[in-house]
């Protein structure tokens, strides 16, 4: 009896195999084969005949079967959904294994828009801003009729509408005639707009914010014709903020025109700890930390702590925001910090206290205006003793951000500027005005490659340039400067050859940048630039380098070598940033 098992379970995987293969054969489906078509046209006649697809094509199913399908009526469908009123086809069956359908087609001349006839009726008939409706359609008059395109420019039309506050709009008619002997369509559209919709209330949640703070963060204009755009702004001031993980705004339409908002808010967590360690050439290896508190109380205020340590740089800040009237762009900065600096040029510490008022012009721009006393204890290389400064600095800058993408920016450009200075006539130990310009563009050239400029400018006005402390002085060379020197080491010397920086700067750079593999590109550059009092003396960097872009900003490995030193070493730089 044993023996014959493994005959007997043979037996039965053989038969289940040829079943399984049966089965496999009968559940080939209907070929189609169509000629003398586009590819659009194709794809909807496709789309239209799949419940004659879908059919089993063994030999015992018949041609009268496949016949009993509509499929005549779903190929004319399709092709006049596509606006072809005048198609024609020759069908050829045959078999072999399967049934398989041939459809030799000439579709004809294609239905034209000839004309396009909007009609604005009630209340908005004579609103200017519904004037540009007709020129954002998807269709237009001298297109190929598209039934589909159809449908969707009177869904844009409602849309529209109701983005503008008309949202009583209803239609009064929509006709599209066709002229099958012309082949041309006719387009009647009829609305009647209704009343136009008001911004009312905004209705929040208890989330523990100041209802005074959510209001103006809103700032829906009550009473105002109620505008799409106005909410898609409402909704970015508040995302804007650290105040919250989700927001959601929803309008309640009512029978009348006034319009409340109901605001959903989910709190962002209330602390935020960060710490890091990193590397530069310039300073070195070095530790880094932040807390955050994201609401202090409920008005909105907030404070940051900032730490970072290495051994030539050492810098603590903190940061009290207050938002004003407008939250989200409008706040004042109450700063706080220590700064320790040591290079072959000078030792210093800076202690600052500080206030700064910023406002956000728009998307781009940003202007400041501040004010900062600051103590500064240093010590000159060739110095034999400390000295002292006392400096209290109005400013007064304004800011330009525009770029594509800041993961991989490639197109933008980033301008900084600030004017500041201080008089020995209120709490300062000496005086001088001081103009900064910072500029940074990146240009696109074909897919892969970009070109990087860089400039800085800086002037000081001073009789007594050697009374300010190195805080104040102008100095180059470095990672971001002209690199190829180490940080800080280009400015004016004096009779012993000691670096004693400058009152003007003059920094230029070029680079060009590929991408050669994945997040990897590489880059060839040239800088050159002078920290100096009445003379410069450019010094010149030219090199080469690797880029990471990495998902935490770009990391750069650049090998330099300067042209204007003496022992012409190569210099090697890196360092982490943004590209803008």
């Amino acid at each position: 009896m044993p023996s014959q098992l493994p005959s007997k379970c043979f037996l039965l995987l053989s038969l289940l195999l040829l079943s399984l293969l049966a089965i496999g054969k009968s559940s080939h489906a209907l070929e189609i084969e169509l000629l003398g078509v586009n590819t659009e046209l194709e794809n909807n006649l496709r789309a239209h005949l799949s419940k004659l697809t879908k059919q089993k094509c063994d030999k015992q199913q018949t041609r009268t079967d496949f016949n009993k399908i509509l499929w005549h009526e779903d190929i004319h469908r399709a092709a006049q959904a596509l606006g072809y009123y005048q198609l024609e086809f020759q069908a050829n069956w045959y078999k072999q294994t399967c049934w398989k359908l041939k459809l030799d087609i000439k579709p004809g001349p294609r239905t034209q828009i000839k004309d396009i006839n909007i009609s604005l009726l009630g209340p908005g008939e004579s609103d200017l801003n519904l004037k540009k409706i007709r020129h954002e359609l998807v269709i237009q008059e001298g297109q190929a009729l598209n039934h589909q395109s159809y449908e969707r420019s009177k869904k844009q039309i409602f849309r529209y509408l109701q983005n503008k506050g008309y949202w009583h709009s209803r239609w009064l008619k929509s006709q599209l005639k066709i002229d099958k002997e012309q082949n041309l369509a006719f387009i009647e559209l009829e609305l009647y707009t209704g009343d136009v919709s008001t911004f009312g209330d905004a209705i929040f949640p208890n989330v523990g914010l100041d209802s005074v703070l959510l209001e103006r963060l809103i700032d829906l204009p009550y009473g105002s014709r109620y505008s799409k755009s106005e909410l898609d702004k409402a909704y970015e001031r508040l995302q804007s903020t650290p105040y919250f993980s989700s927001v959601w705004l929803q309008p309640l339409f009512n029978s009348d025109t006034k319009t409340d908002t109901e605001v959903e808010l989910s709190l962002a967590s209330k602390y935020q700890l960060s710490a890091g360690i990193g590397f530069s050439s310039d300073q070195g290896p070095r530790v880094s930390g932040r807390l955050e508190d994201n609401y202090f109380n409920s008005h909105g205020h907030s404070w940051k702590l900032d730490a970072t340590w290495s051994e030539d740089v050492s810098e603590v800040n903190l940061n009290y925001r207050v938002p004003l009237k407008k939250p989200a762009s409008q706040w004042l900065d109450n700063q706080f910090g220590f700064y320790r600096e040591q290079t072959d040029s000078y030792n210093s510490k800076t202690y600052s206290i500080g206030l700064r008022y910023v406002e956000e012009l728009n998307e781009l721009w940003n202007w400041f205006a501040a004010s900062n006393f600051q103590h500064d204890i240093y010590q000159l290389e060739g110095d034999l003793e400390r000295s002292f400064s006392d400096l209290f600095i109005p400013s007064i800058g304004a800011n330009l951000l525009i770029l594509d993408s800041p993961s991989w920016t490639r197109q933008g450009i980033r301008i900084e500027t600030e004017l500041l200075g201080s008089t020995d006539k209120l709490l300062s130990d000496t005086e001088f005005i001081q103009l900064k310009l910072n500029g940074k563009a990146i240009l696109p050239i074909g897919t892969r490659n970009r070109l990087i400029s860089r400039g800085q400018l800086g002037v000081t006005g001073k009789e007594e340039f050697n009374e300010l402390p190195p805080s104040i002085r102008f100095y180059t060379g470095g990672d971001n400067s002209v690199r190829g020197y180490a940080y800080n080491s280009i400015g004016e010397v004096d009779e012993n050859g000691n670096v004693q920086g400058g009152s003007h700067l003059v920094v230029g750079s070029l680079e060009f940048d590929t991408r050669f593999i994945g997040s990897w590109s590489a880059a060839t550059f040239f800088d050159v630039g002078s920290a100096f009092d009445h003379s410069a003396d450019f010094k010149r960097g030219l090199g080469v380098g690797l880029r990471w872009h990495s998902p935490v900003g770009p990391v750069r490995f650049d090998l330099a070598r300067p042209l204007d030193d003496n022992n012409n070493e190569y210099a090697f730089h890196f360092s982490i940033g943004a590209d803008l």
